[in-house]
């Protein structure tokens, strides 16, 4: 989970513009993670969440309230969100 400034900046550093931020939530300090993203997954989180508001300026597809999102994808997984559905598959796993 990212809860110091430090591991953000790390994660911020490794995050490639197009990829799906998987985070157990999302708030004003990982806005740079939020632009890179091309799609938002979160743990928890609602319709007014941050995740869910942000995404829908930024235009992408987001997923809040999963419980286990972070709990299921590791970084470097490849996956697809449907946001119609609500449903983030695994396609390939990096490990």
């Amino acid at each position: 989970m990212l809860t110091d400034m430090a591991h953000v900046k790390e994660v911020v550093d490794r995050m490639k513009k197009g990829n799906i931020l998987v985070a157990h939530s999302t708030t004003p300090e990982l806005m740079k993670l939020c632009d890179l993203a091309a799609g938002i997954v979160t743990d928890q989180g609602g319709m007014l969440s941050h995740a869910a508001i942000v995404s829908r300026e930024l235009n992408i597809p987001c997923i809040v309230a999963t419980g286990i999102t972070t709990q299921i994808f590791k970084d470097g997984d490849i996956i697809e969100l449907d946001a119609d559905t609500g449903v983030a598959t695994r396609i390939l796993s990096d490990n």
